[in-house]
């Protein structure tokens, strides 16, 4: 009796995804207070601590890149994700100004400073209205962001850290601290500094 040749099925292929075009993101997440963005409209300064270092965010260690750049990551900045605490933010496109010092600021660009200074010395960017995107796209090279800027206590800062960089994400007291938009950064994106 002879044997039925069996048809083989041919293997389905996932379609290759298009290559993303031009330049990917790199995210700076920061937070703005009250009226900041309205009273300097066009210009957002990011505080840098004492003891930071020009080639790195926040404690030298937030923005590892591969290779690193010549240039520092201030500069290659180009989109700027501004939080009043955890709640909707503000999504900025951002060209590289410079770093300067509060008085340098006020000479150089008129700004208009109240209160306390909140760091050593600011990184400048130009900022425009910009549509917000898919974190999860694939768009992104980057997204950088200090734990510090939405907690003061250090173990609430390392618990933040920890939640971003986990793989589950699953701690509700946590989620509640980080605006909802950077749990959907994928983790191999996501640059996390604990302290300022």
């Amino acid at each position: 009796m002879a044997q039925k040749l069996l048809k083989r099925t041919p293997r389905k292929v996932a379609p290759k995804k298009a290559p993303v075009e031009g330049p990917k993101k790199v995210v700076l997440v920061g937070t703005y207070k009250g009226k900041q963005l309205e009273r300097w409209p066009g210009y957002y300064n990011y505080p840098i601590e004492a003891g930071s270092r020009e080639r790195g965010i926040g404690n030298g260690r937030a923005f590892s890149m591969k290779p690193m750049s010549a240039e520092t990551p201030f500069a290659r900045v180009n989109e700027l994700w501004l939080f009043h605490g955890a709640k909707a933010g503000r999504f900025y496109s951002a060209a590289y100004v410079g770093t300067f010092t509060r008085d340098e600021l006020k000479e150089k660009f008129g700004y208009p400073a109240t209160g306390k200074a909140h760091g050593e010395r600011y990184a400048l960017y130009k900022t425009s209205a910009t549509e917000i995107y898919n974190p999860a796209s694939g768009l992104a090279e980057a997204v950088i962001v200090r734990a510090a800027d939405f907690a003061t206590a250090p173990k609430v800062r390392k618990q933040i850290k920890a939640y971003l960089e986990s793989s589950d994400r699953n701690d509700p007291v946590a989620a509640k601290l980080v605006p909802n938009i950077l749990t959907q950064v994928p983790r191999e994106v996501l640059r996390v500094c604990e302290a300022a």
